[in-house]
């Protein structure tokens, strides 16, 4: 996220291409998934791919903030709470 691009919008996209990241966090994302950390799995993934509400790239805007927050930073923190050590 500290580029504020997607690999697509970094590198384009190629047909029949799959990066190797996508290859690995699609192993990783089943793995996850499969062990119930889905909560952790759709933060991830939302960095990963920029996947806010918004269309600011830049961490001094408030409105990209505020969709880090509250689609990584909130359900992280709730997820969190289901685990009891």
């Amino acid at each position: 996220m500290s580029t504020g691009t997607s690999y697509e919008e970094r590198f384009g996209k190629r047909v029949g291409y799959i990066p190797e990241y996508a290859m690995v966090y699609e192993w990783w994302e089943q793995d996850v998934r499969d062990e119930e950390w889905e909560d952790y799995a759709e933060a991830i993934r939302k960095c990963i791919n920029f996947d806010f509400p918004t269309e600011s790239r830049t961490l001094r805007d408030e409105d990209l903030l505020k969709a880090v927050y509250n689609y990584v930073v909130q359900p992280l923190a709730e997820a969190a709470g289901k685990f009891r050590i």
